[in-house]
């Protein structure tokens, strides 16, 4: 499988993974299937509350609304 990030998905990947230190953060990638084991992310989330050293909580609540943005944006 191939993953295709984009500079600007690559660089505020790095900012969040540089400030959460050694803290666990979550997030989703958001992105599309383009052939076969091809796939291109085209916007993250990223979660910064719910993380300690040892482990991470969901909040499940808010990544819905970012889904059907990205889902526009992929189909128009």
């Amino acid at each position: 499988m191939q993953i295709l990030l984009a500079p600007e998905v690559t660089r505020r990947l790095r900012r969040e993974l540089r400030r959460a230190g050694s803290l666990e953060i979550g997030g989703l990638l958001l992105g599309e299937h383009v052939r076969d084991e091809l796939f291109r992310v085209v916007e993250i989330s990223v979660q910064r509350s719910g993380g300690s050293h040892a482990g991470f909580m969901r909040h499940e609540l808010r990544r819905f609304g970012m889904i059907r943005g990205v889902n526009h944006v992929i189909h128009h």
